[in-house]
């Protein structure tokens, strides 16, 4: 997964050792870790095998640490768009096509980083760029391909998406609200900026939540049992 043709070079093959047995057997530790690598030069990986040796406790808080390390070596443009995941359930596959609309929506996509001053490209496009990079540092999982090429839905590793609702709250880029006991406690933050509320719809009505200053609401609601889900923007 790291490099073109099979093998480590030599240079890399002690470091390589001191990650991969840092990494203890864990896949998804693993596949993170090889998506970090791939995207940096030779000479960070010394960075990469000494985070990973200060932080190990225990396996979760390893995966953590780990999900902490791959976020920072994340392009800016990405990182919002990473932890937009968390205002989706663990277990839903999300339809890509209305993933990246919300990013366009919601202002994750622009042009600095990806096109020269002589190109252009459409947004849409450059949303399907970023969507594409995240699935190549093995953040993002395709769920299920299209019958004539591209993603059709895509999802995160559990462990991930808990990283990404507590990251986005800790960077006030999105709170998580789930069922009507937090949706009735719930005091806005001053400069909340999106919200994302997993309840029955009978519920948020119930509730009477007042939120003026907020930008976006996605309301992830359960209809009769079933996984349909509504977006207000």
């Amino acid at each position: 997964m790291v490099f073109v043709k099979p093998g480590c070079p030599q240079e890399l093959r002690i470091l390589g050792k001191k990650i991969t047995t840092n990494c203890k057997g864990l896949p998804l530790t693993i596949v993170i870790i090889a998506g970090i690598l791939s995207t940096i030069e030779d000479d960070a990986w010394s960075e990469v095998a000494d985070s990973l040796t200060s932080t190990i406790v225990y396996a979760t808080d390893q995966c953590k640490s780990t999900l902490e390390l791959s976020y920072r070596h994340l392009p800016h443009y990405l990182k919002r768009c990473l932890l937009y995941f968390g205002a989706f359930r663990e277990d839903q596959e999300i339809e890509t096509a209305k993933l990246m609309r919300l990013w366009i929506a919601e202002g994750f996509v622009f042009a600095e980083g990806l096109v020269s001053d002589t190109e252009t490209k459409r947004i849409e496009d450059l949303a399907e760029e970023y969507m594409m990079d995240l699935i190549g540092r093995n953040l993002v999982m395709v769920a299920k391909k299209r019958h004539i090429g591209g993603v059709k839905t895509c999802r995160i590793h559990d462990l991930l998406h808990e990283f990404c609702k507590e990251k986005a709250k800790e960077e006030n880029i999105l709170q998580v609200l789930c069922g009507y006991g937090e949706l009735s406690t719930f005091n806005e933050h001053l400069y909340l900026e999106r919200l994302s509320i997993w309840s029955k719809v009978e519920h948020f009505k119930k509730s009477r939540l007042f939120c003026p200053q907020i930008c976006s609401l996605l309301l992830l609601s359960q209809i009769e049992e079933s996984d349909s889900f509504m977006a207000d923007m």
